[in-house]
């Protein structure tokens, strides 16, 4: 087994901290014998820690070095390689513990990564999204001053008992290590394992994956066996769609086809650079047709993928609407909800921050990014396959991304049957049956709270939809989607608001920095009247808002639109409740960087 001294990493992380770590009871000894489970990358010791300088230079030479000790096979570095095939077996007892594999430092978890490990891009990637690359690096380099080897490892968890258990497994940091997975040490970068399908019968993610051939593949599965994903409603047609043809895209009018042909949708990011789009001064050449290469790239990759699924038109907002002409604008924009609806497959830009960027371009940061994995185990008396998966990966590919800051594209989300998003993170695809990414293109294990779109006839998740598009830059409410859940629950709207919930959608609560109250767009009793994240109490707790016992009623409650808009401003309303008693008190939010911290925001109320 390939294995690098502590000698040939030591320099990976040195640093210019000028503090002395070796004199007694100074930030090594402290660090040392805090306990492993109550050291977190928040804790005021990791902190601490911040201020260090690492040598860039020096971290690259040393990872270059390692790179090609990594002695990497069937995907594997030979350290990851010798831990699959020699897996603790904890299959009889649950919950208990077992040691995985050591690291050096993050500079080897680096090199196996950059030479094609997938085990440890897996945990790289964990690395960089946390954003603790840096304060291993440092707490490491601290350690080694201190004469300690700064190593850190990985711990494995049961979850149940038997060989088909499921496993918690977390990266520990340098020189600790946690005892309990819901600990705060246990929280650095924690992800599951869970027993799977053979590996035969699995994709297998390559640098070189046609994922194109990955998306037809989701395509045809959708179709041929997802009934919720049909389309049972009749929707209205868009007045244009761009049609395609070799290196030649038209604006096509609608009232040209009897039967209304199978289209895509785009979602996308405009910034501000200027591009070629709709006008009453470009119609005739888009008429008559454009070249593909004059569109901006993230239009040209839309129809790229557009065509390799099989479709022959897209509709573009840039393209379909008459831009600068507030009547074509007004008409047009009011059918968003029927363009997305009928959608045959939306498109989503997800990372791009301009029209320019395109569906596939990847920031150093990401080049080596890997989602999950799959791998084959043994122990003494079994072998068997197992995935490697982090919970959070889908939200950091949904609600984590530029796309997800435009609360516009919201609706663009949850109106159309299924969407493939093309981001930094990869290619995901989501549709009313679930959830897949090129890591996992059979589906992701579990459920995601972040999965939102259902089938035409259920309602969404409202509390969820409210956390998705108040993090947005919230302007006015997307009226497809209300306009959509007032056809489901039939039951009446009060600025974001629902007269059925009313009691627990009062709870609700902002939880990024406070702000300046906006101009008045709605009552102070509505989330939508205040700039920022907001999180309804019953989403934070995870509970059937219909099994809260309420100690309050909902006398009466109405409003009045100030316009022919039901969901625009109103002129007038009330809201009156009844209870037992008023009780005076504060509400107390802790600290999110440090859980024991004596401080906190108060708000009185």
């Amino acid at each position: 087994m390939d294995r690098s001294t502590p000698e040939s990493s030591a320099s990976c992380d040195e640093t210019t901290a000028t503090t002395n770590d070796l004199a007694p009871g100074t930030w090594a000894e402290r660090y040392l014998a805090a306990n492993g489970d109550d050291v977190d990358a928040y804790s005021h010791l990791v902190k601490e820690v911040e201020e260090d300088e690492i040598d860039p230079q020096k971290y690259k030479h040393e990872i270059q070095r390692l790179v090609p000790a990594m002695n990497i096979m069937n995907g594997f570095c030979g350290k990851c390689r010798q831990f699959l095939q020699h897996w603790p077996d904890i299959s009889t007892t649950q919950w208990a513990l077992a040691n995985g594999r050591s690291f050096s430092s993050v500079c080897e978890i680096e090199a196996a990564t950059i030479a094609g490990c997938k085990f440890c891009a897996f945990l790289h990637s964990r690395l960089v999204h946390r954003q603790l690359l840096d304060v291993f690096q440092k707490i490491e380099s601290r350690l080694r001053a201190f004469g300690h080897d700064g190593s850190t490892s990985l711990t494995i968890e049961a979850w149940g008992e038997g060989h088909l258990q499921s496993h918690i497994m977390w990266l520990n940091l340098p020189g600790k290590k946690a005892t309990v997975c819901t600990s705060r040490g246990g929280s650095a970068v924690k992800f599951f394992s869970d027993v799977t399908q053979p590996l035969r019968a699995s994709w297998q993610h390559e640098e070189n994956s046609n994922i194109y051939e990955l998306a037809r593949m989701w395509l045809r599965e959708c179709d041929n066996f997802h009934e919720t994903c049909l389309h049972a409603k009749e929707y209205e047609r868009p007045s244009r769609l761009v049609s395609f043809d070799r290196d030649v895209v038209r604006v096509v009018r609608t009232a040209i086809f009897d039967i209304m042909p199978k289209y895509a949708t785009l979602s996308y990011g405009w910034g501000t650079n200027p591009f070629l789009c709709l006008t009453r001064n470009t119609m005739g050449s888009f008429l008559d047709g454009v070249y593909v290469r004059e569109l901006p790239q993230t239009f040209r990759d839309a129809i790229q993928v557009a065509k390799e699924l099989g479709l022959s038109y897209i509709w573009i907002d840039a393209l379909c609407i008459i831009q600068y002409d507030p009547e074509d604008w007004f008409t047009e924009s009011s059918r968003m909800r029927s363009v997305y609806g009928n959608s045959y497959v939306n498109l989503a830009a997800s990372s791009a921050t301009n029209v320019h960027q395109g569906f596939f371009s990847r920031p150093e940061r990401y080049k080596h990014y890997n989602g999950g994995l799959c791998a084959q185990v043994s122990t003494q008396n079994y072998s068997l396959v197992r995935n490697f998966h982090s919970s959070s990966v889908h939200e950091e590919a949904s609600e984590s991304t530029h796309l997800a800051t435009r609360a516009w594209t919201l609706q663009e989300k949850l109106l159309p049957a299924r969407t493939i998003s093309f981001g930094h993170t990869g290619i995901f695809w989501e549709c009313r049956s679930g959830i897949r990414s090129e890591f996992f293109p059979c589906g992701f294990p579990g459920e995601f709270r972040s999965h939102l779109i259902c089938p035409e006839d259920q309602t969404w998740s409202w509390d969820l939809i409210i956390s998705q598009y108040s993090r947005a830059n919230l302007t006015e409410p997307v009226a497809a989607l209300l306009t959509d859940q007032i056809n489901q629950i039939q039951t009446f709207c009060l600025k974001g608001m629902w007269k059925e919930s009313l009691v627990t959608d009062l709870t609700w609560g902002i939880q990024s920095e406070r702000r300046r109250r906006p101009a008045w767009r709605a009552p102070s009793r509505s989330w939508m009247a205040v700039d920022g994240h907001v999180l309804v109490w019953a989403q934070t707790v995870e509970v059937d808002t219909k099994r809260i016992k309420q100690y309050i009623s909902i006398l009466d409650v109405w409003a009045t639109p100030s316009g022919p808009d039901l969901f625009g401003k109103v002129s007038d309303g009330l809201l009156s409740l009844a209870c037992t008693a008023l009780v005076h008190a504060h509400l107390l939010r802790d600290d999110e960087a440090e859980e024991d911290s004596d401080e906190h925001e108060t708000q009185y109320i």
